[in-house]
């Protein structure tokens, strides 16, 4: 019957109508055996449950014999003239789009169901099936692969191939088992990806950097579908953002390294085009987002372009590792947004709060967070002493946000401690209000603060404050030892600022000056006509000279008034050009001036600029100041760590040190080494004389 079908289409429905009925009978005809069977053994009386086991094995015997029979006799003849018939069903499908779908489904369900009881492997009939169509499926898309990548552009190809894939995954629903999917789509994988990935990656880094995110996606789904493919995108995709983000940042040096708000909104900008890229290019693929991380916080540490030098050492010859500057202008740019200045009034409260979460953002991946944190709690101490804060509330919540940041609990605590401490002087301030006369005491606001919270360095320097203040220092004194016997209360004149009434040939102007601005315009309360020295000066105030140098510039050559309070002869353009010769005398020609350019008899200066917290050191002195800090910190973490565990390897130490201290910096290897060998010397820890690289805590 089947041999006198030529037509392929004829002969395969032939075919399934055959086995169908075939098949149905398998089910069939042992039925019969098995009455006649139940029959004779009635008669005889036997009723064993085993007999009964025996004869359903017989029913199934007779199954196997008939399917063995068809696979022996039938298509073993026809297998190769049936599978090559399908396969070119299939193959039409996929090229003239003349689908025969149910036809080619019977024919698979025909070598499926092919198998006897006893055949370990079910499907291996249909193996045979599952090999023909892979080598026929194969040999279809080499061909097509090899005509297609010579005739259309990459980025059609890559839609070729993703449509082919696709069809090919509802094929294999269609026309296999489940289990054959993957060995198919493999092998597709294999001649339409890896035979070409040369091609395909040289284009995909092309599409990173072009950030042709559109066929990005769709290649990147493909090559992530080869073993061995994504690492090679993962690496272009790291030298991308590091590369890209680097020549924007030499590109625009000079404008963002002097100014902090400009700083984090290029970072910011190149933060969100990575993350665009990420997104709709790679789908935020974890592996990808790892990659963006990594190379994002290179990019914020890396010292080439903004730069500060840390020593690494305290004593002997000191070695300096260059650092980002990065923490520094990201505290400079926390000050912008918290202090109150004209620019400030223009944003809403939810607008300074975006960018504050920005910062944050970008601080995740600073590595030296305590630089940050010496500047901001500098910045947060001027906003606190001057009373510059643009909003409390945000103040505060800035403070937790650092604390979800997980910066040390103990830098935390600082600073919930200079807020508590404004809270208790003011409510000092209003209690000595009561018990004085409140006309003079309503011209003094007295800040009490803790030393172990605001203090930067022990170092004072002495001032001779004006008569009219110092009368008040011991009034201050008996009114807070009253209330608190065992403190003792130190004067911090660096810290303290006031308003003065200045009186001059066109009116009066109120000033806010520093304590030594103070200082040295007192020196002319008595005597304001005079011509005073350098010298005398100096001996007046009290002030070092160096300290007396920077006040008198700033009253001599303020960049902010157009006209000056001081004058000196001879004229000069730093504090380091006065010299003995130099003569200083109040300006009574001072004046304000409004934008229509009438001379005001009334008004107000601001000369405080930024308040000095300590006496102003140089970069090197200040970095030093920084790495010594580092080192009592790195023998802290490894007292407390030996302490714990008692026993330790150096390597072991090593990574927990690292594990502890990476919320404020990342400690340097020599560094390590060098604090620990100081805490041998110290008899704090000791070597195991059996191995020298195991370390033992000594209580």
């Amino acid at each position: 019957v089947l041999e006198i079908h030529n037509d392929k289409h004829t002969f395969l429905l032939e075919y399934v109508r055959i086995w169908e009925t075939f098949y149905r009978l398998c089910d069939y005809i042992p039925q019969l055996f098995k009455r006649l069977e139940i029959s004779s053994d009635g008669r005889s009386g036997n009723n064993n449950n085993a007999l009964l086991v025996s004869k359903k094995n017989k029913c199934q015997v007779f199954r196997d014999t008939m399917l063995e029979k068809w696979k022996d006799n039938l298509l073993n003849y026809h297998k190769e003239r049936l599978l090559d018939s399908v396969m070119e069903l299939i193959i039409e499908e996929k090229r003239d789009h003349i689908y025969n779908a149910q036809l080619i489904s019977s024919v698979k369900d025909a070598f499926v169901h092919l198998h006897c009881s006893r055949d370990t492997d079910k499907l291996d009939t249909y193996r045979q099936f599952e090999r023909t169509y892979i080598t026929k499926i194969m040999e279809y898309y080499k061909l097509q692969s090899s005509m297609t990548l010579s005739e259309i552009s990459t980025s059609d190809y890559i839609r070729y191939v993703d449509t082919k894939l696709r069809e090919e995954e509802d094929n294999c629903r269609r026309y296999l088992e489940f289990s054959s999917m993957k060995v198919v789509l493999e092998t597709m994988e294999h001649h339409l990806i890896s035979n070409q990935k040369t091609i395909l990656l040289q284009e995909c880094i092309k599409m990173i950097k072009d950030g042709n995110t559109a066929d990005l996606i769709i290649m990147y789904k493909l090559l992530d579908r080869v073993n061995g493919c994504i690492d090679e995108v993962l690496k272009a995709f790291d030298s991308h953002i590091f590369k890209s983000g680097m020549t924007t940042l030499l590109t625009d040096t000079e404008v963002i390294v002097s100014d902090s708000e400009k700083y984090v909104d290029k970072f910011i900008w190149l933060y969100n085009r990575f993350s665009e890229l990420l997104t709709d290019g790679f789908g935020d693929d974890v592996r990808f987002l790892s990659c963006r991380d990594q190379a994002f916080k290179r990019i914020i540490n890396d010292q080439t372009i903004f730069s500060i030098n840390i020593p690494t050492k305290s004593k002997g010859a000191s070695k300096v590792e260059p650092e980002s500057r990065c923490p520094e202008l990201l505290a400079n740019y926390c000050d912008l947004l918290l202090r109150r200045t004209n620019a400030n009034k223009k944003l809403t409260s939810a607008e300074i709060e975006g960018r504050l979460k920005d910062m944050l953002l970008l601080l995740k991946y600073v590595q030296n967070k305590d630089v940050f944190m010496r500047y901001y709690k500098a910045h947060l101490t001027k906003r606190l002493l001057l009373d510059t804060s643009a909003d409390q509330e945000m103040e505060e919540n800035m403070i937790e946000w650092l604390r979800n940041m997980e910066v040390p609990a103990e830098f935390i605590n600082k600073l919930a401690k200079m807020f508590h401490d404004m809270h208790i002087s003011s409510d000092m301030n209003d209690l000595f209000k009561e018990a004085r006369d409140k006309g003079t005491s309503d011209t003094i606001n007295v800040k009490i603060l803790s030393a172990a919270a605001w203090s930067r360095g022990s170092e004072k320097i002495n001032v001779s404050l004006p008569s009219e203040l110092a009368e008040y220092i011991k009034d201050i004194e008996d009114f807070y030892h009253q209330k608190y016997t065992t403190r003792k209360l130190q004067w911090n004149h660096l810290y303290s600022s006031g308003t003065i009434t200045f009186a001059t040939n066109f009116g009066k102007y109120d000033l806010e000056v520093t304590t030594f601005q103070m200082s040295v315009l007192f020196a002319w309360n008595l005597r304001p006509n005079d011509e005073i020295s350098l010298d005398s000066l100096r001996i007046a105030t009290g002030l070092n000279e160096s300290e007396l140098r920077k006040t008198l510039f700033s009253l001599t050559n303020n960049s902010k008034t157009k006209h000056q309070i001081l004058l000196v002869e001879p004229i000069v353009h730093g504090f380091r050009e006065y010299t003995r010769q130099s003569i200083f005398k109040i300006n009574r020609d001072f004046n304000i001036v409004n934008k229509s350019g009438k001379i005001l008899k009334r008004g107000k200066v601001v000369l405080i600029g930024r308040l000095q917290l300590a006496p102003e050191k140089g970069n090197e002195e200040e970095n030093k100041e920084i790495a010594d800090l580092r080192m009592l910190r790195t023998q802290e973490a490894i007292i407390k760590i030996m302490k714990m565990r008692k026993k330790l390897s150096f390597s072991q130490l090593q990574i927990e040190l690292i594990n502890v201290l990476r919320n404020m910096f990342f400690p340097q290897k020599t560094v390590i080494k060098d604090q620990l060998e100081r805490l041998i010397e110290d008899n704090y820890i000791k070597r195991d004389e059996r191995d020298l690289n195991m370390l033992i805590f000594l209580a």
